[in-house]
């Protein structure tokens, strides 16, 4: 058996195409996926390993970066259709947008790098907040604002047309990278090749080009 936990809305994304591939090239693994966002022992709980987004601590025990997670500026076509001079950073964070807020952490403002790659904040017009990226993602396909997201949540809609990516030539800094995460060096052979398959996967997604 094969056990993983990973972040949700990573996991249901990136780590499900990568397992679906890994168990028709070995059927004769089972493969017990658990998506969860809470905070993992994998050594009490019996997971091979986990898939995280946020930098590694000591807890976590040994790390290997997968990717980085890239983010981009969004919005539906209904929205460009109401709102369609935007040629600016000032044009955009002018505009109703859509944002996470969690455990009193509000995002209200659009961290971008200037020309010299230091790092600068734009104040937004939120009009949406969320705990739930799925839902951000959701209220920003509606037309409610622009939202600025991970390019692994928007890159299906993007590529639909259901989403429209603004500004590309703003640099944005990425955000948290995604890192694999277990608990021994001398990993069994049925995780060792997991790991490959998740890796190349990945490797192939263009939602991790920045």
């Amino acid at each position: 058996m094969l056990r993983i936990t990973s972040s949700t809305h990573f996991g249901s994304r990136c780590v499900m195409p990568a397992l679906l591939q890994y168990q028709r090239l070995y059927p004769q693994v089972t493969i017990d996926l658990e998506l969860d966002n809470r905070r993992t022992d994998l050594t009490a709980e019996g997971f091979d390993l986990a898939v995280r987004i946020g930098e590694p601590t000591d807890s976590w025990g040994i790390a290997r970066k997968l990717c980085t997670n890239h983010v981009c500026l969004a919005a539906s076509p209904e929205f460009l259709k109401r709102h369609s001079l935007i040629n600016s950073l000032s044009d955009l964070t002018a505009l109703p947008a859509v944002s996470y807020a969690a455990e009193g952490l509000r995002f209200a403002q659009l961290e971008h790098l200037d020309d010299t790659g230091s790092l600068r904040a734009s104040p937004m017009q939120i009009v949406f907040w969320c705990n739930n990226t799925e839902a951000l993602l959701q209220a920003t396909l509606a037309g409610i604002g622009w939202g600025c997201m991970s390019r692994f949540l928007a890159h299906e809609d993007l590529v639909s047309g259901r989403l429209v990516q603004l500004l590309p030539d703003v640099r944005m800094p990425p955000y948290k990278s995604v890192y694999v995460v277990y608990g021994q060096r001398e990993l069994p052979l049925r995780v060792r090749l997991f790991l490959e398959v998740l890796e190349s996967s990945v490797a192939q997604w263009a939602a991790w080009k920045g």
